[in-house]
């Protein structure tokens, strides 16, 4: 009978024991220690949609653009024009000043430039003209075509002012030639050519050509 009543008391001791340990093991896991699931969650950090999006980042067309990047005011540039025969010449002959403020028509010579002349000014010549400035900016220039007098073409005469001052001419390039391809006689063919300062002495700023272009 003793020896039942011990064994009970053991059996429950050791039930009472096992159960407290067990439910003190667990409530202290979970309690006491940072379980995964209660960490911040990988979708609370912040997310990728919530950087600077690549949109938000300065866009290319509030960039300063090429066309607000100088003044309106500003004269408009002149196109490089070759000089020297060898560059000119064929710069001539392709009419890259096709594009320059042109003349009506061919009309009869009032120089020593054959029979019929027919003369174009460039943008920065003709920005000077419209201004009615006494003196020309530099890259200023105007192509005289020459003409037989059937209306042939067979020369050209050119000046460019090359620098601000123009010294009696010498500020201007000046050529002139009465064969297409240079191989006659090149009456002019560099800066201060005294052959055309002469003239156009009487000009504005050298230049004879009348404006408004008729």
């Amino acid at each position: 009978m003793k020896s039942a009543v011990m064994m009970s008391v053991l059996l429950v001791g050791c039930g009472g024991a096992t159960g407290s340990s067990l439910a003190a093991r667990d409530s202290g896991g979970l309690d006491e220690t940072s379980s995964i699931d209660t960490a911040v969650p990988i979708d609370t950090a912040v997310p990728i949609d919530t950087a600077v999006p690549i949109d938000t980042a300065v866009p290319v067309e509030t960039a300063v653009p090429v066309d607000t990047a100088v003044p309106g005011d500003v004269p408009p540039v002149a196109p490089a024009i070759p000089m020297g025969k060898a560059a000119l010449i064929p710069w001539l002959n392709a009419r890259k000043y096709a594009d320059f403020a042109p003349e009506s028509g061919i009309h009869a010579s009032t120089g020593p430039h054959g029979a019929g002349v027919r003369s174009y000014v460039n943008s920065a010549l003709a920005a000077s003209f419209a201004a009615g400035n006494a003196v020309h900016p530099v890259g200023a220039a105007a192509v005289k075509e020459l003409y037989d007098g059937a209306n042939t073409l067979v020369g050209w005469a050119v000046e460019v002012k090359v620098a601000a001052d123009s010294a009696g001419g010498k500020g201007w390039y000046w050529f002139e030639s009465y064969t297409l391809d240079g191989s006659g006689k090149v009456y002019a063919d560099g800066t201060g050519a005294s052959v055309c300062t002469g003239c156009h002495a009487g000009g504005k700023d050298y230049v004879l050509t009348p404006w408004p272009l008729k």
